[in-house]
């Protein structure tokens, strides 16, 4: 299943950043925005729910130019894996998981391979992580938390 959306016929695009509490990728996903100098998409999430498609792929990202997709969660589920399509060929799935002590995993195409980054958290998407972390699994705020926004 491919969605497609129209970009603005002005301007190029940069980057795609995402946050929000859980991640639902639909089984076949593919994102393709077709810039010839990349894009940057972050996502940042609390919980990923996916359904890995035959060849194992969580998602697929077309990489052109110095595109790269990362993850910042606290953990990935672990069969996660993301898909490269590089020039119109499909590189094998890349599993990805957070490593103890990072906060996200970065997947960056570099020339014709594709390179692995943990990253350290991010002063301000670590307190926003902080806010969603008050979030209970029924969706109602946890009032028992010792987290103050001083």
């Amino acid at each position: 299943m491919t969605k497609t959306s129209p970009l603005p016929s002005k301007g190029i695009l940069k980057q795609i950043v995402l946050y929000c509490d859980t991640l639902t990728i639909p089984q076949g996903t593919v994102v393709d925005v077709n810039q010839p100098s990349g894009v940057l998409l972050n996502i940042f999430c609390r919980k990923i729910n996916h359904v890995p498609g035959a060849d194992g792929t969580s998602i697929t990202m077309a990489m052109s130019g110095n595109a790269q997709i990362g993850f910042y969660s606290s953990s990935l589920p672990q069969d996660f894996a993301v898909g490269a399509k590089v020039s119109d060929r499909l590189v094998m799935p890349t599993k990805l998981a957070t490593q103890a002590g990072k906060f996200g995993v970065v997947l960056r195409r570099n020339g014709s391979n594709l390179d692995i980054q943990q990253r350290d958290p991010p002063d301000l998407e670590m307190q926003a992580a902080n806010y969603l972390d008050l979030i209970k699994e029924d969706g109602t705020i946890d009032t028992s938390s010792d987290f103050r926004n001083e």
